[in-house]
């Protein structure tokens, strides 16, 4: 009986520590970093859309990638280069 309620006493004093953090500061560094991947998103999805109304043939471009520059986020989009034909 004893060695249950001492048990049940530190299972409870674990629970408590774990969950006494202020969850605003848990969330902060994930709600960063998902604001952080809408930025990159956002460039890609405007970027691609600017890219294929200018440029027709669109078969010579092999990816892109976005990435912040300040307050800007910039598109880039590249070619591969066949030296090996």
């Amino acid at each position: 009986m004893q060695k249950s309620l001492i048990s049940i006493l530190l299972f409870f004093l674990v629970s408590c520590s774990l969950f006494s953090s202020d969850p605003k500061e848990d969330i902060k560094p994930i709600l960063e970093e998902g604001l952080y991947l809408y930025r990159l998103e956002k460039a890609s999805w405007h970027g691609t859309d600017l890219f294929y109304n200018e440029f027709k043939n669109i078969d010579e471009i092999k990816g892109y990638f976005s990435y912040p520059d300040g307050n800007k986020t910039k598109c880039i989009f590249f070619q591969t280069l066949n030296y090996l034909k």
